[in-house]
């Protein structure tokens, strides 16, 4: 996870367009800040709890709970961020312009509208952030679904933002990939306690529950460098190599080979790249795979040799 530039305004700004707006447009979203609340005392209440949240950036876990913000439901909260990060309002472009190239949790690059506010404290249980612009990260599709309400609740989870935190991730995870009744299995995980560089246990716990429960990364990382193995598969099966010569010595030749030409690259920024887990990839097949492994990836090439040859593609409109 790589750190982001922090918004450059407060939730002060957002609750000034809800009360304005509130009073000059008939939006059912907004309505109720104007009729229901004393307006002013809800935009003080909000920056109250804004000043706290960033006064405890590092232990977000100790936040409250709460029913309302000042009399406003979890409900209509929702509704005055749907009315806020949309239309003509400029915020949702903002925060998303402090992720450019990359979704900060899983550093995949964007895809088409890829692009998700994510409520670092869900707005569900924690209304008085709905609209708190350092609550909202930009993250991808997928992360943001994954995390869904969940957060850390104490020292041992914790609560990452992106905003706040970074963690340069590439040093703490390997890769193994072995072969298990006739399929190819990725096992991307997490390095053990003790052979990390992590010196409080508590630290580590919350880089394993960020990793492997909130954000399911694992499983993320287990697809991709799977995907990878498919398509190194499909390579091999359409080049003009001959089949007698794809012999399993021949295939770990060519892990070496790549792994070597991998093994160049920097990695020091310790971002998860597609380069990175193609790495970490051939780094298990050249210099961790059994054999039962190889001879399976060689059995799936000849397969799959076969099925090119044999294919016809008839158009059919």
């Amino acid at each position: 996870m790589k750190k982001i530039d922090e918004p450059d305004f407060k939730v002060s700004d957002v609750c000034d367009t809800a009360i304005t707006d509130s009073s000059n447009k008939e939006d059912k979203n907004i309505k109720d800040v104007s009729t229901q609340v004393d307006s002013a005392g809800w935009k003080a209440q909000l920056e109250f709890h804004e000043r706290i949240y960033l006064d405890n950036r590092h232990q977000l876990y100790t936040m409250e709970e709460m029913d309302d913000a000042y009399g406003i439901t979890v409900k209509q909260m929702e509704g005055i961020f749907t009315y806020c990060m949309t239309g003509s309002r400029t915020y949702k472009d903002r925060l998303y312009s402090l992720a450019p190239d990359r979704c900060p949790i899983c550093d995949k690059r964007w895809g088409f509208n890829d692009k998700n506010l994510d409520h670092v404290l869900p707005k569900s249980k924690f209304p008085q952030f709905a609209i708190t612009p350092h609550n909202l990260v930009t993250t991808c599709d997928t992360c943001n679904k994954r995390k869904h309400d969940g957060h850390g609740k104490d020292e041992s989870t914790g609560v990452f933002n992106a905003y706040f935190h970074e963690v340069s991730l590439a040093k703490y995870i390997k890769c193994y990939i072995y072969a298990s009744r006739g399929d190819i299995v990725v096992n991307v995980h997490l390095i053990s306690f003790d052979e990390s560089e992590i010196q409080d246990e508590n630290q580590y716990q919350r880089l394993k529950y960020w990793f492997e429960k909130l954000y399911d990364l694992d499983q993320m990382y287990n697809i991709n460098v799977r995907n990878n193995i498919l398509k190194l598969v499909d390579e091999f099966a359409r080049s003009d190599i001959p089949e007698g010569l794809i012999s399993e010595e021949f295939l770990r030749k060519e892990f070496q080979t790549n792994y070597d030409e991998y093994n160049k690259f920097d990695f020091s920024d310790g971002l998860i790249s597609d380069e990175f887990l193609i790495f970490i990839m051939y780094d298990s097949l050249a210099n961790k795979s059994p054999n039962e492994l190889i001879a399976l990836i060689k059995e799936n090439i000849l397969a799959r040799k076969s099925e090119i040859a044999l294919a016809k593609c008839e158009d059919i409109f």
